[in-house]
């Protein structure tokens, strides 16, 4: 820009009018010749305020002058505190509102101002000067605009807004705000225990001083964070241990279980802890014991539960101690067990009478037969033998006279014709054989003996022999004959010439030689022969070449002969390893293969087969040869054939590995031939206590022979078969006892009872016990007269009655039978006779016997009675015969909500119209409990809508499948009122004692016969 000369003169002229202009105005003004306020001139009114000395007319101007610019001017002036207010909330521009506030000290109208104020500023300005809490929180709360709010909130004080607005404000940094003002400490344990915001909710722990409120925050606080902090001003043990117990959140209840040091605290924390991680932490600091193993076995927690092996397995002593016989006895007769395992069982027995009580008492024949294969007493086993009860003993009998060994005894059975065939065929004598084996002799007989024939001229007189057109040889004898011959011409004579195929057939696989053999592969008019002689044939050349050493000759048929069969011959005996290598990965025929990989020992080119070649058995013979662990634990886990993952399993030398690794496969199979390649007990007890197969976790608690495990088991183990198995081996009596009487599962108590030899136990079992098979189980154990007598004479229920009478009588104690039972019909004839309602209402509750209460309840004629009956009974029957009798609809309103057992509460609700058979069945389909007070319910009635009927089958399986024995009563009765055929086979299938002597009950009552087949058995007991 350039540079401007400006005329001198006009500069001087301005000078001059900025002198003289302020010198008029002022004349204006103190000349009496000033501006007007009234003027209608704005800009006189402007000019005449500055000169206003009335404080009305100037607070007039303020409020009222139309001018902003003039009510500005006077607002300068304005001293009146309510003017100012006026002005502040009233005028219309903001400009002038500003300026009145700016000297506003009026509390009430800056109150105004502040919540009212349409401009965000100049509520701010405000709010900076407001004192009432309660008009700072209401705008703390409220305010449109965050930085009003907050600075509302930095000079708020009241702590219970302040914890309002730090626990529900929108904005984040107006609760941080509010909890950082926050001093009062009940107001700050508030915030804390009730704040989302791990970060603010501790901002307030400062404040807090009384130390028994941090286990309240450590407890209850909504935060992680907050919780944790508490948890570290926390000295006391007791209250570290509440922590870790009831504490939910994750991390704050695992960290106080660190800092337990307890072991009596930490056994409780590792069992009862509401988190797994707080039982995690304990189980990290648990010492072998009890409580270790207790986890160990019944924690339900997956990942819990191995962790708590891994650490028992880790510092436990295994010391091995050998099961009693008895115990595998016991599993060998249990119906708890597969037949596998029964097998396995029977193989660690050398007793003899265990297993002649075996052989004598199992219903199925293999365990009958394992049981006289390994007993070595010839006096047992000439008793099992001589057995004239053939249709239970035959299949033993023979196995029996078999196993004999004194020659004395063995001529003896070999005289009777029942046992003669099974001396035949276990004798090594040739004269014998030799005679046996003439004609005179049945064929069955003559099958047995040939053989074991060695005399090659009556083995071809026997080959050659068809037999007359009325008396032919069998053709299993002939064949018995041919497997032993060796002569080639009489071989050869029966492959040409017989005029039965099947005997030519197997005379033909046993020739040598190569020109008959290509005759009959010609001639014959049977194909099944032509192909017994091409193969017989593959097999001789397959031989020849074999025996060949020309490496140049058994290259070229390596490499080029078209028969698969010949170049896996002459790879047998191959030499260069390159060529190996190569039909090992390149050869068609996997035959070829397989020979190849058995010759080659490239650990890389053996890897790739494992992993690539398409035959199981190639990949087999790779495998024997791999000695790398990691591969042949992928082989375990992944390679599709089970004989490979066998044959890699078998070569894992670590015996742990190989536990994790039958954990891993889910093949039963597998896991079987798995654990017959430990020896070791500690993988035993993993797998005992990890495995999900019943059947492998059963195998290995029998292999493992650790008492401490035991007893562990028996207490805490949730399968009840597996609780079984180990009572049977355990030699803790106060341990028997204890399950014998507590186990929830009939089973268990039914197979621990048979091990207890106190008369007075087995008594109190008698009397007490739920489960019916259990009762008569135990009359079948009591032998002392006295104790017969109690149970006959005071058992409460019928069935045990009736079977100590009937023990009574075999003992051939009748007469005091008779008696008992003549006092009981006495009993009932009185109660027949008699009116007395207080006495009938009095038996119909407590009678000793059910006989007595059914027969009572079924007298009595009061109402008020019946009622009494069915509110305060808690026997099914009882209470059944009851609401039959009970119409009243005050009496049925009554029983809703006063009867003690709650199936009689809901049948008063149906029977009376209040309920109805849908919502009690949906109401059951909602709970285990609830279902079983929906069929305890159906128990109550005697007839049934048939739609009824059909829910009530379908929630019987139910209940089957999830193992509760506390209905087993009801389910029976179920069953007898409205069960089908159908039904009573499910009960007869399902695994559970009770409901399969039901199921028996109620087959016999209706004319059906049991047998072995295809029935129904759509539930397993306690199968989920």
């Amino acid at each position: 820009m350039g540079l401007r000369i400006r005329n001198r003169s006009k500069s001087k002229e301005a000078s001059k009018w900025a002198t003289i202009l302020p010198l008029l105005i002022g004349c204006l003004f103190f000349s009496g010749c000033g501006p007007d306020i009234e003027s209608e001139d704005a800009r006189e009114r402007m000019k005449a305020v500055p000169g206003l000395k009335d404080p009305e007319i100037i607070n007039r101007v303020a409020l009222t002058d139309p001018n902003e610019y003039v009510r500005l001017e006077a607002i300068k002036r304005v001293r009146d505190q309510e003017t100012l207010g006026q002005v502040a909330l009233n005028d219309p521009s903001e400009l002038a509102r500003f300026n009145a506030l700016f000297f506003l000290e009026d509390q009430s109208a800056l109150e105004q101002v502040a919540e009212t104020e349409s401009s965000d500023k100049l509520r701010y300005d405000a709010v900076t000067r407001v004192t009432s809490q309660a008009v700072l929180a209401r705008i703390a709360k409220n305010d449109s605009v965050s930085s009003n709010r907050e600075a509302a909130i930095e000079r708020l004080t009241d702590q219970e807004a302040l914890l309002d607005i730090a626990l529900k404000d929108r904005n984040r940094r107006a609760r941080q705000m509010a909890a950082h003002r926050i001093t009062d400490e009940a107001t700050a344990l508030r915030f804390t225990l009730n704040s989302r915001e791990g970060e603010l909710a501790v901002s307030t722990l400062g404040h807090i001083s009384d130390s028994t409120k941090f286990l309240e925050i450590a407890l209850t606080a909504h935060t992680q964070r907050a919780r944790s902090f508490a948890l570290d001003k926390i000295e006391s043990t007791e209250a570290i241990f509440q922590v870790a117990m009831e504490n939910r959140m994750t991390r704050v209840a695992a960290k106080a279980a660190g800092r337990i040091s307890d072991p009596t605290l930490l056994d409780q924390i590792a069992i009862g802890a509401k988190t797994a991680a707080a039982r995690e932490a304990a189980i990290d600091r648990l010492e072998p014991g009890p409580i270790l193993a207790r986890v160990a076995v019944g924690e339900k927690d997956d990942a819990l539960k191995r962790k708590a092996v891994e650490r028992y397995l880790d510092q436990s002593a295994f010391g091995q101690k050998k099961y009693p016989e008895i115990g595998y006895t016991a599993v060998s007769l249990s119906d708890s067990f597969s037949e596998y395992v029964k097998l396995i069982a029977i193989q660690s027995i050398a007793n003899n009478p265990l297993l002649d009580r075996i052989a004598r008492q199992s219903e199925e024949k293999p365990i009958r037969r394992q049981a006289v294969s390994q007993m070595t007493d010839d006096g047992l086993l000439m008793a099992l033998a001589n057995e004239r009860d053939i249709v239970k003993f035959n299949d033993v009998r023979g196995l029996a006279a078999e196993h004999v060994t004194d020659s004395e005894l063995r001529k003896e059975l070999l005289e009777q014709g029942r046992t003669r065939l099974y001396i035949l065929r276990s004798t090594n004598s040739q004269e014998l054989i030799s005679e046996y084996s003439k004609s005179n002799h049945r064929d069955s007989i003559r099958e047995a003996v040939v053989s074991r024939l060695n005399d090659q001229k009556r083995l071809a007189e026997i080959a050659l022999d068809p037999g007359t057109m009325f008396d032919r040889a069998s053709t299993s004898l002939r064949w018995a004959a041919i497997a032993r011959l060796e002569d080639q011409e009489v071989l050869a004579q029966l492959a040409q010439n017989d005029d039965d195929f099947q005997i030519r057939g197997p005379a033909t696989r046993r020739i040598t030689n190569k020109a008959v053999l290509k005759q009959i592969a010609e001639e014959d008019e049977h194909g099944e022969v032509r192909a017994e002689a091409r193969n017989a044939l593959e097999i001789i050349e397959a031989r020849e070449i074999e025996a060949m050493r020309d490496q140049a000759k058994l290259l070229e048929l390596a490499e080029s002969d078209a028969a698969a069969y010949k170049r896996a011959a002459a790879t047998r005996n191959l030499e260069s390893v390159e060529v190996l290598e190569r039909l090992a990965k390149q050869d068609e025929a996997w035959q070829v293969r397989a020979v190849a990989v058995e010759k080659i020992r490239d650990e890389e080119l053996l890897k790739s087969i494992v992993f690539e070649d398409e035959s199981w058995q190639v990949r087999r013979g790779a495998i024997r040869a791999i000695s790398d662990q990691e591969i042949l634990k992928q082989v375990v886990r992944s390679d599709p054939a089970r004989a490979n993952k066998g044959e890699a399993l078998a070569r894992i030398e670590d015996e742990d590995v190989k536990a994790d690794l039958i954990l891993r496969v889910n093949d039963n199979e597998l896991s079987r031939y798995g654990l017959s390649l430990i020896e070791h007990p500690k993988p035993f007890v993993k797998l005992a206590l990890l495995s999900e197969d019943t059947e492998i976790r059963e195998l290995a608690l029998m292999k493992a022979q650790f008492p401490e495990l035991l007893n562990a088991m028996a207490q805490w183990e949730p399968h009840p078969h597996m609780r079984e198995l180990a009572l049977l081996f355990s030699d803790d009596e106060a341990l028997i006892r204890q399950q014998a009487k507590l186990d929830p599962a009939a089973s268990v108590r039914l197979s621990t009872l048979n091990r207890i030899n106190d008369d007075a136990f087995i008594l109190e079992r008698v009397m007490n016990d739920q489960s019916p098979t259990v009762r008569l189980a135990g009359v079948d154990l009591l032998t002392r007269p006295e104790d017969l007598e109690t149970a006959a004479r005071n058992g409460f229920y019928e069935n045990t009655r009736s079977a100590a009478i009937a023990a009574l009588k075999s003992q051939k104690n009748r007469p005091l039978a008779d008696t008992i039972e003549a006092e009981t019909n006495a009993r009932l004839e009185e109660i027949a006779s008699t009116s007395d309602e207080d006495k009938l209402l009095e038996l119909s509750l407590r009678g000793d016997l059910d006989v007595l209460q059914l027969a009572a309840v079924e007298k009595l004629a009061s109402p008020s009675s019946l009622e009494t009956v069915a509110s305060q009974s808690t026997y099914f029957r009882v209470l059944a015969a009851a609401l039959s009798r009970i119409d009243d609809p005050d009496s049925l309103a009554t029983l809703q909500s006063s009867a003690a057992y709650k199936g009689m509460r809901i049948a008063a609700a149906v029977k009376s119209g209040t309920r109805n058979w849908e919502s009690v069945f949906a109401e059951g389909n909602s709970s285990q409990t609830s279902l079983a007070d929906a069929l305890a319910t159906v128990a109550l009635f005697s007839e049934l809508p048939s739609d009824v009927i059909k829910e009530v089958e379908y929630s019987c399986l139910r209940l089957i499948k999830q193992g509760d024995e506390t209905r087993i009563p009801e389910m029976t009765q179920l069953l007898h009122k409205f069960g089908t055929k159908s039904l009573a086979e499910d009960y007869l299938n399902c695994g559970q004692s009770d409901l399969n002597s039901a199921a028996v009950e109620w087959a016999r009552s209706r004319g059906y016969q049991i047998s072995t087949g295809g029935g129904s058995g759509r539930a397993r007991w306690g199968s989920g």
